[in-house]
């Protein structure tokens, strides 16, 4: 039984790089100023539910081991960080303007003033704390909180119609934790009983397949009556669903993912996190920039970077605070 859930973590884990990969397809054109790249992008939204999905299919274990507190902080140490590195970022590449209170309280709402990415950490932050109050006072009512996402297909054609598609008004609208980040999040939690359910991964790989391509249908639908390409569609949900099913019932036994496993369990997150230092700059060359090979160059920089941050700053600053902590007690 135990080896039974490692293989299906084991493969979910690894779900999470292409996931990663697919955050830089949205933002990032394969090939620029086509319908190529449309449709890879509107292929690609799963890849934040998805994330979202994966947050709560773990999160009752977190709760219920009492690492909640200590799960949230982690959580909290990174958006901090995220939104430093991208508020020094913005300076450096002149996108910032002088800041104000307003501002800061904007992106504290999750209002990505500065830093396009970091709407997603507050988001799984406040989504986070709501659910495990939910849980403590009425879980049975998570059952019930993946329906909130039907608000986001309410509000989401009013703020693109109504507001203006990139001011802070639909960013409140549209990454808003309360009809995307909690629904989503309840949505993973409550996926787990299908985990039961005797379906071969192949059925719910071909059904990711067939609602991948719904949702292109949808977005070229919406992109006439809305004049606008929206984040996520109708297809989008039952896509990510189908594909962490295929995750979780994916027979790694057979099939050795202990690498793949293993860089998106360590990896996949900062590659979320530093892919987008590339955007606001024009300082790379013209060669790679506004080509299909940004991609490409986005993902494997990050990736690169990820893992200097995860196996070589991470140890180094452990072992910093351990030898400061030694030579203070020592002291005493």
């Amino acid at each position: 039984m135990n080896n039974k859930a490692c293989v299906r973590y084991g493969a979910l884990d690894a779900m999470r790089i292409l996931a990663a990969f697919s955050v830089v397809c949205i933002h990032y054109q394969i090939v620029p100023d086509s319908m190529i790249s449309r449709y890879t992008q509107v292929a690609a939204r799963f890849a934040v539910p998805l994330f979202f999905m994966i947050t709560g299919f773990f999160l009752q274990a977190v709760i219920d081991k009492g690492r909640f507190k200590g799960y949230v902080q982690k959580i909290a140490i990174l958006t901090v960080g995220t939104n430093v590195l991208y508020l020094i970022l913005g300076f450096l590449y002149g996108t910032l303007d002088a800041l104000s209170i307003k501002d800061v309280c904007l992106q504290l709402l999750g209002v990505p003033v500065w830093g396009v990415i970091v709407w997603y950490l507050f988001t799984l932050i406040y989504s986070c704390i709501t659910i495990y109050f939910i849980y403590n006072k009425l879980p049975r009512l998570i059952k019930f909180l993946p329906l909130l996402i039907i608000g986001y297909f309410c509000l989401v054609p009013y703020s693109i119609s109504l507001i203006h598609e990139n001011g802070w008004k639909s960013s409140i609208v549209i990454n808003n934790f309360v009809v995307e980040g909690i629904p989503l999040i309840a949505l993973g939690w409550n996926i787990r009983p299908l985990t039961k359910w005797n379906i071969n991964w192949k059925v719910w790989a071909f059904f990711a397949m067939v609602f991948t391509i719904t949702a292109i249908f949808e977005a070229r639908a919406a992109s006439q009556i809305l004049h606008s390409w929206i984040q996520v569609y109708f297809s989008t949900i039952p896509q990510t669903i189908c594909i962490m099913m295929a995750a979780l019932t994916f027979p790694q036994y057979k099939w050795r993912l202990g690498w793949l496993s293993t860089a998106g369990q360590k990896y996949a997150t900062y590659i979320y996190i530093y892919h987008f230092i590339w955007a606001n700059t024009k300082s790379l060359p013209s060669t790679i920039d506004d080509t299909p090979y940004m991609v490409w160059f986005a993902f494997f920089s990050a990736l690169i970077l990820s893992v200097i941050h995860v196996d070589v700053m991470k140890p180094l600053f452990f072992n910093i605070k351990k030898y400061v902590r030694h030579c203070y007690c020592f002291r005493l």
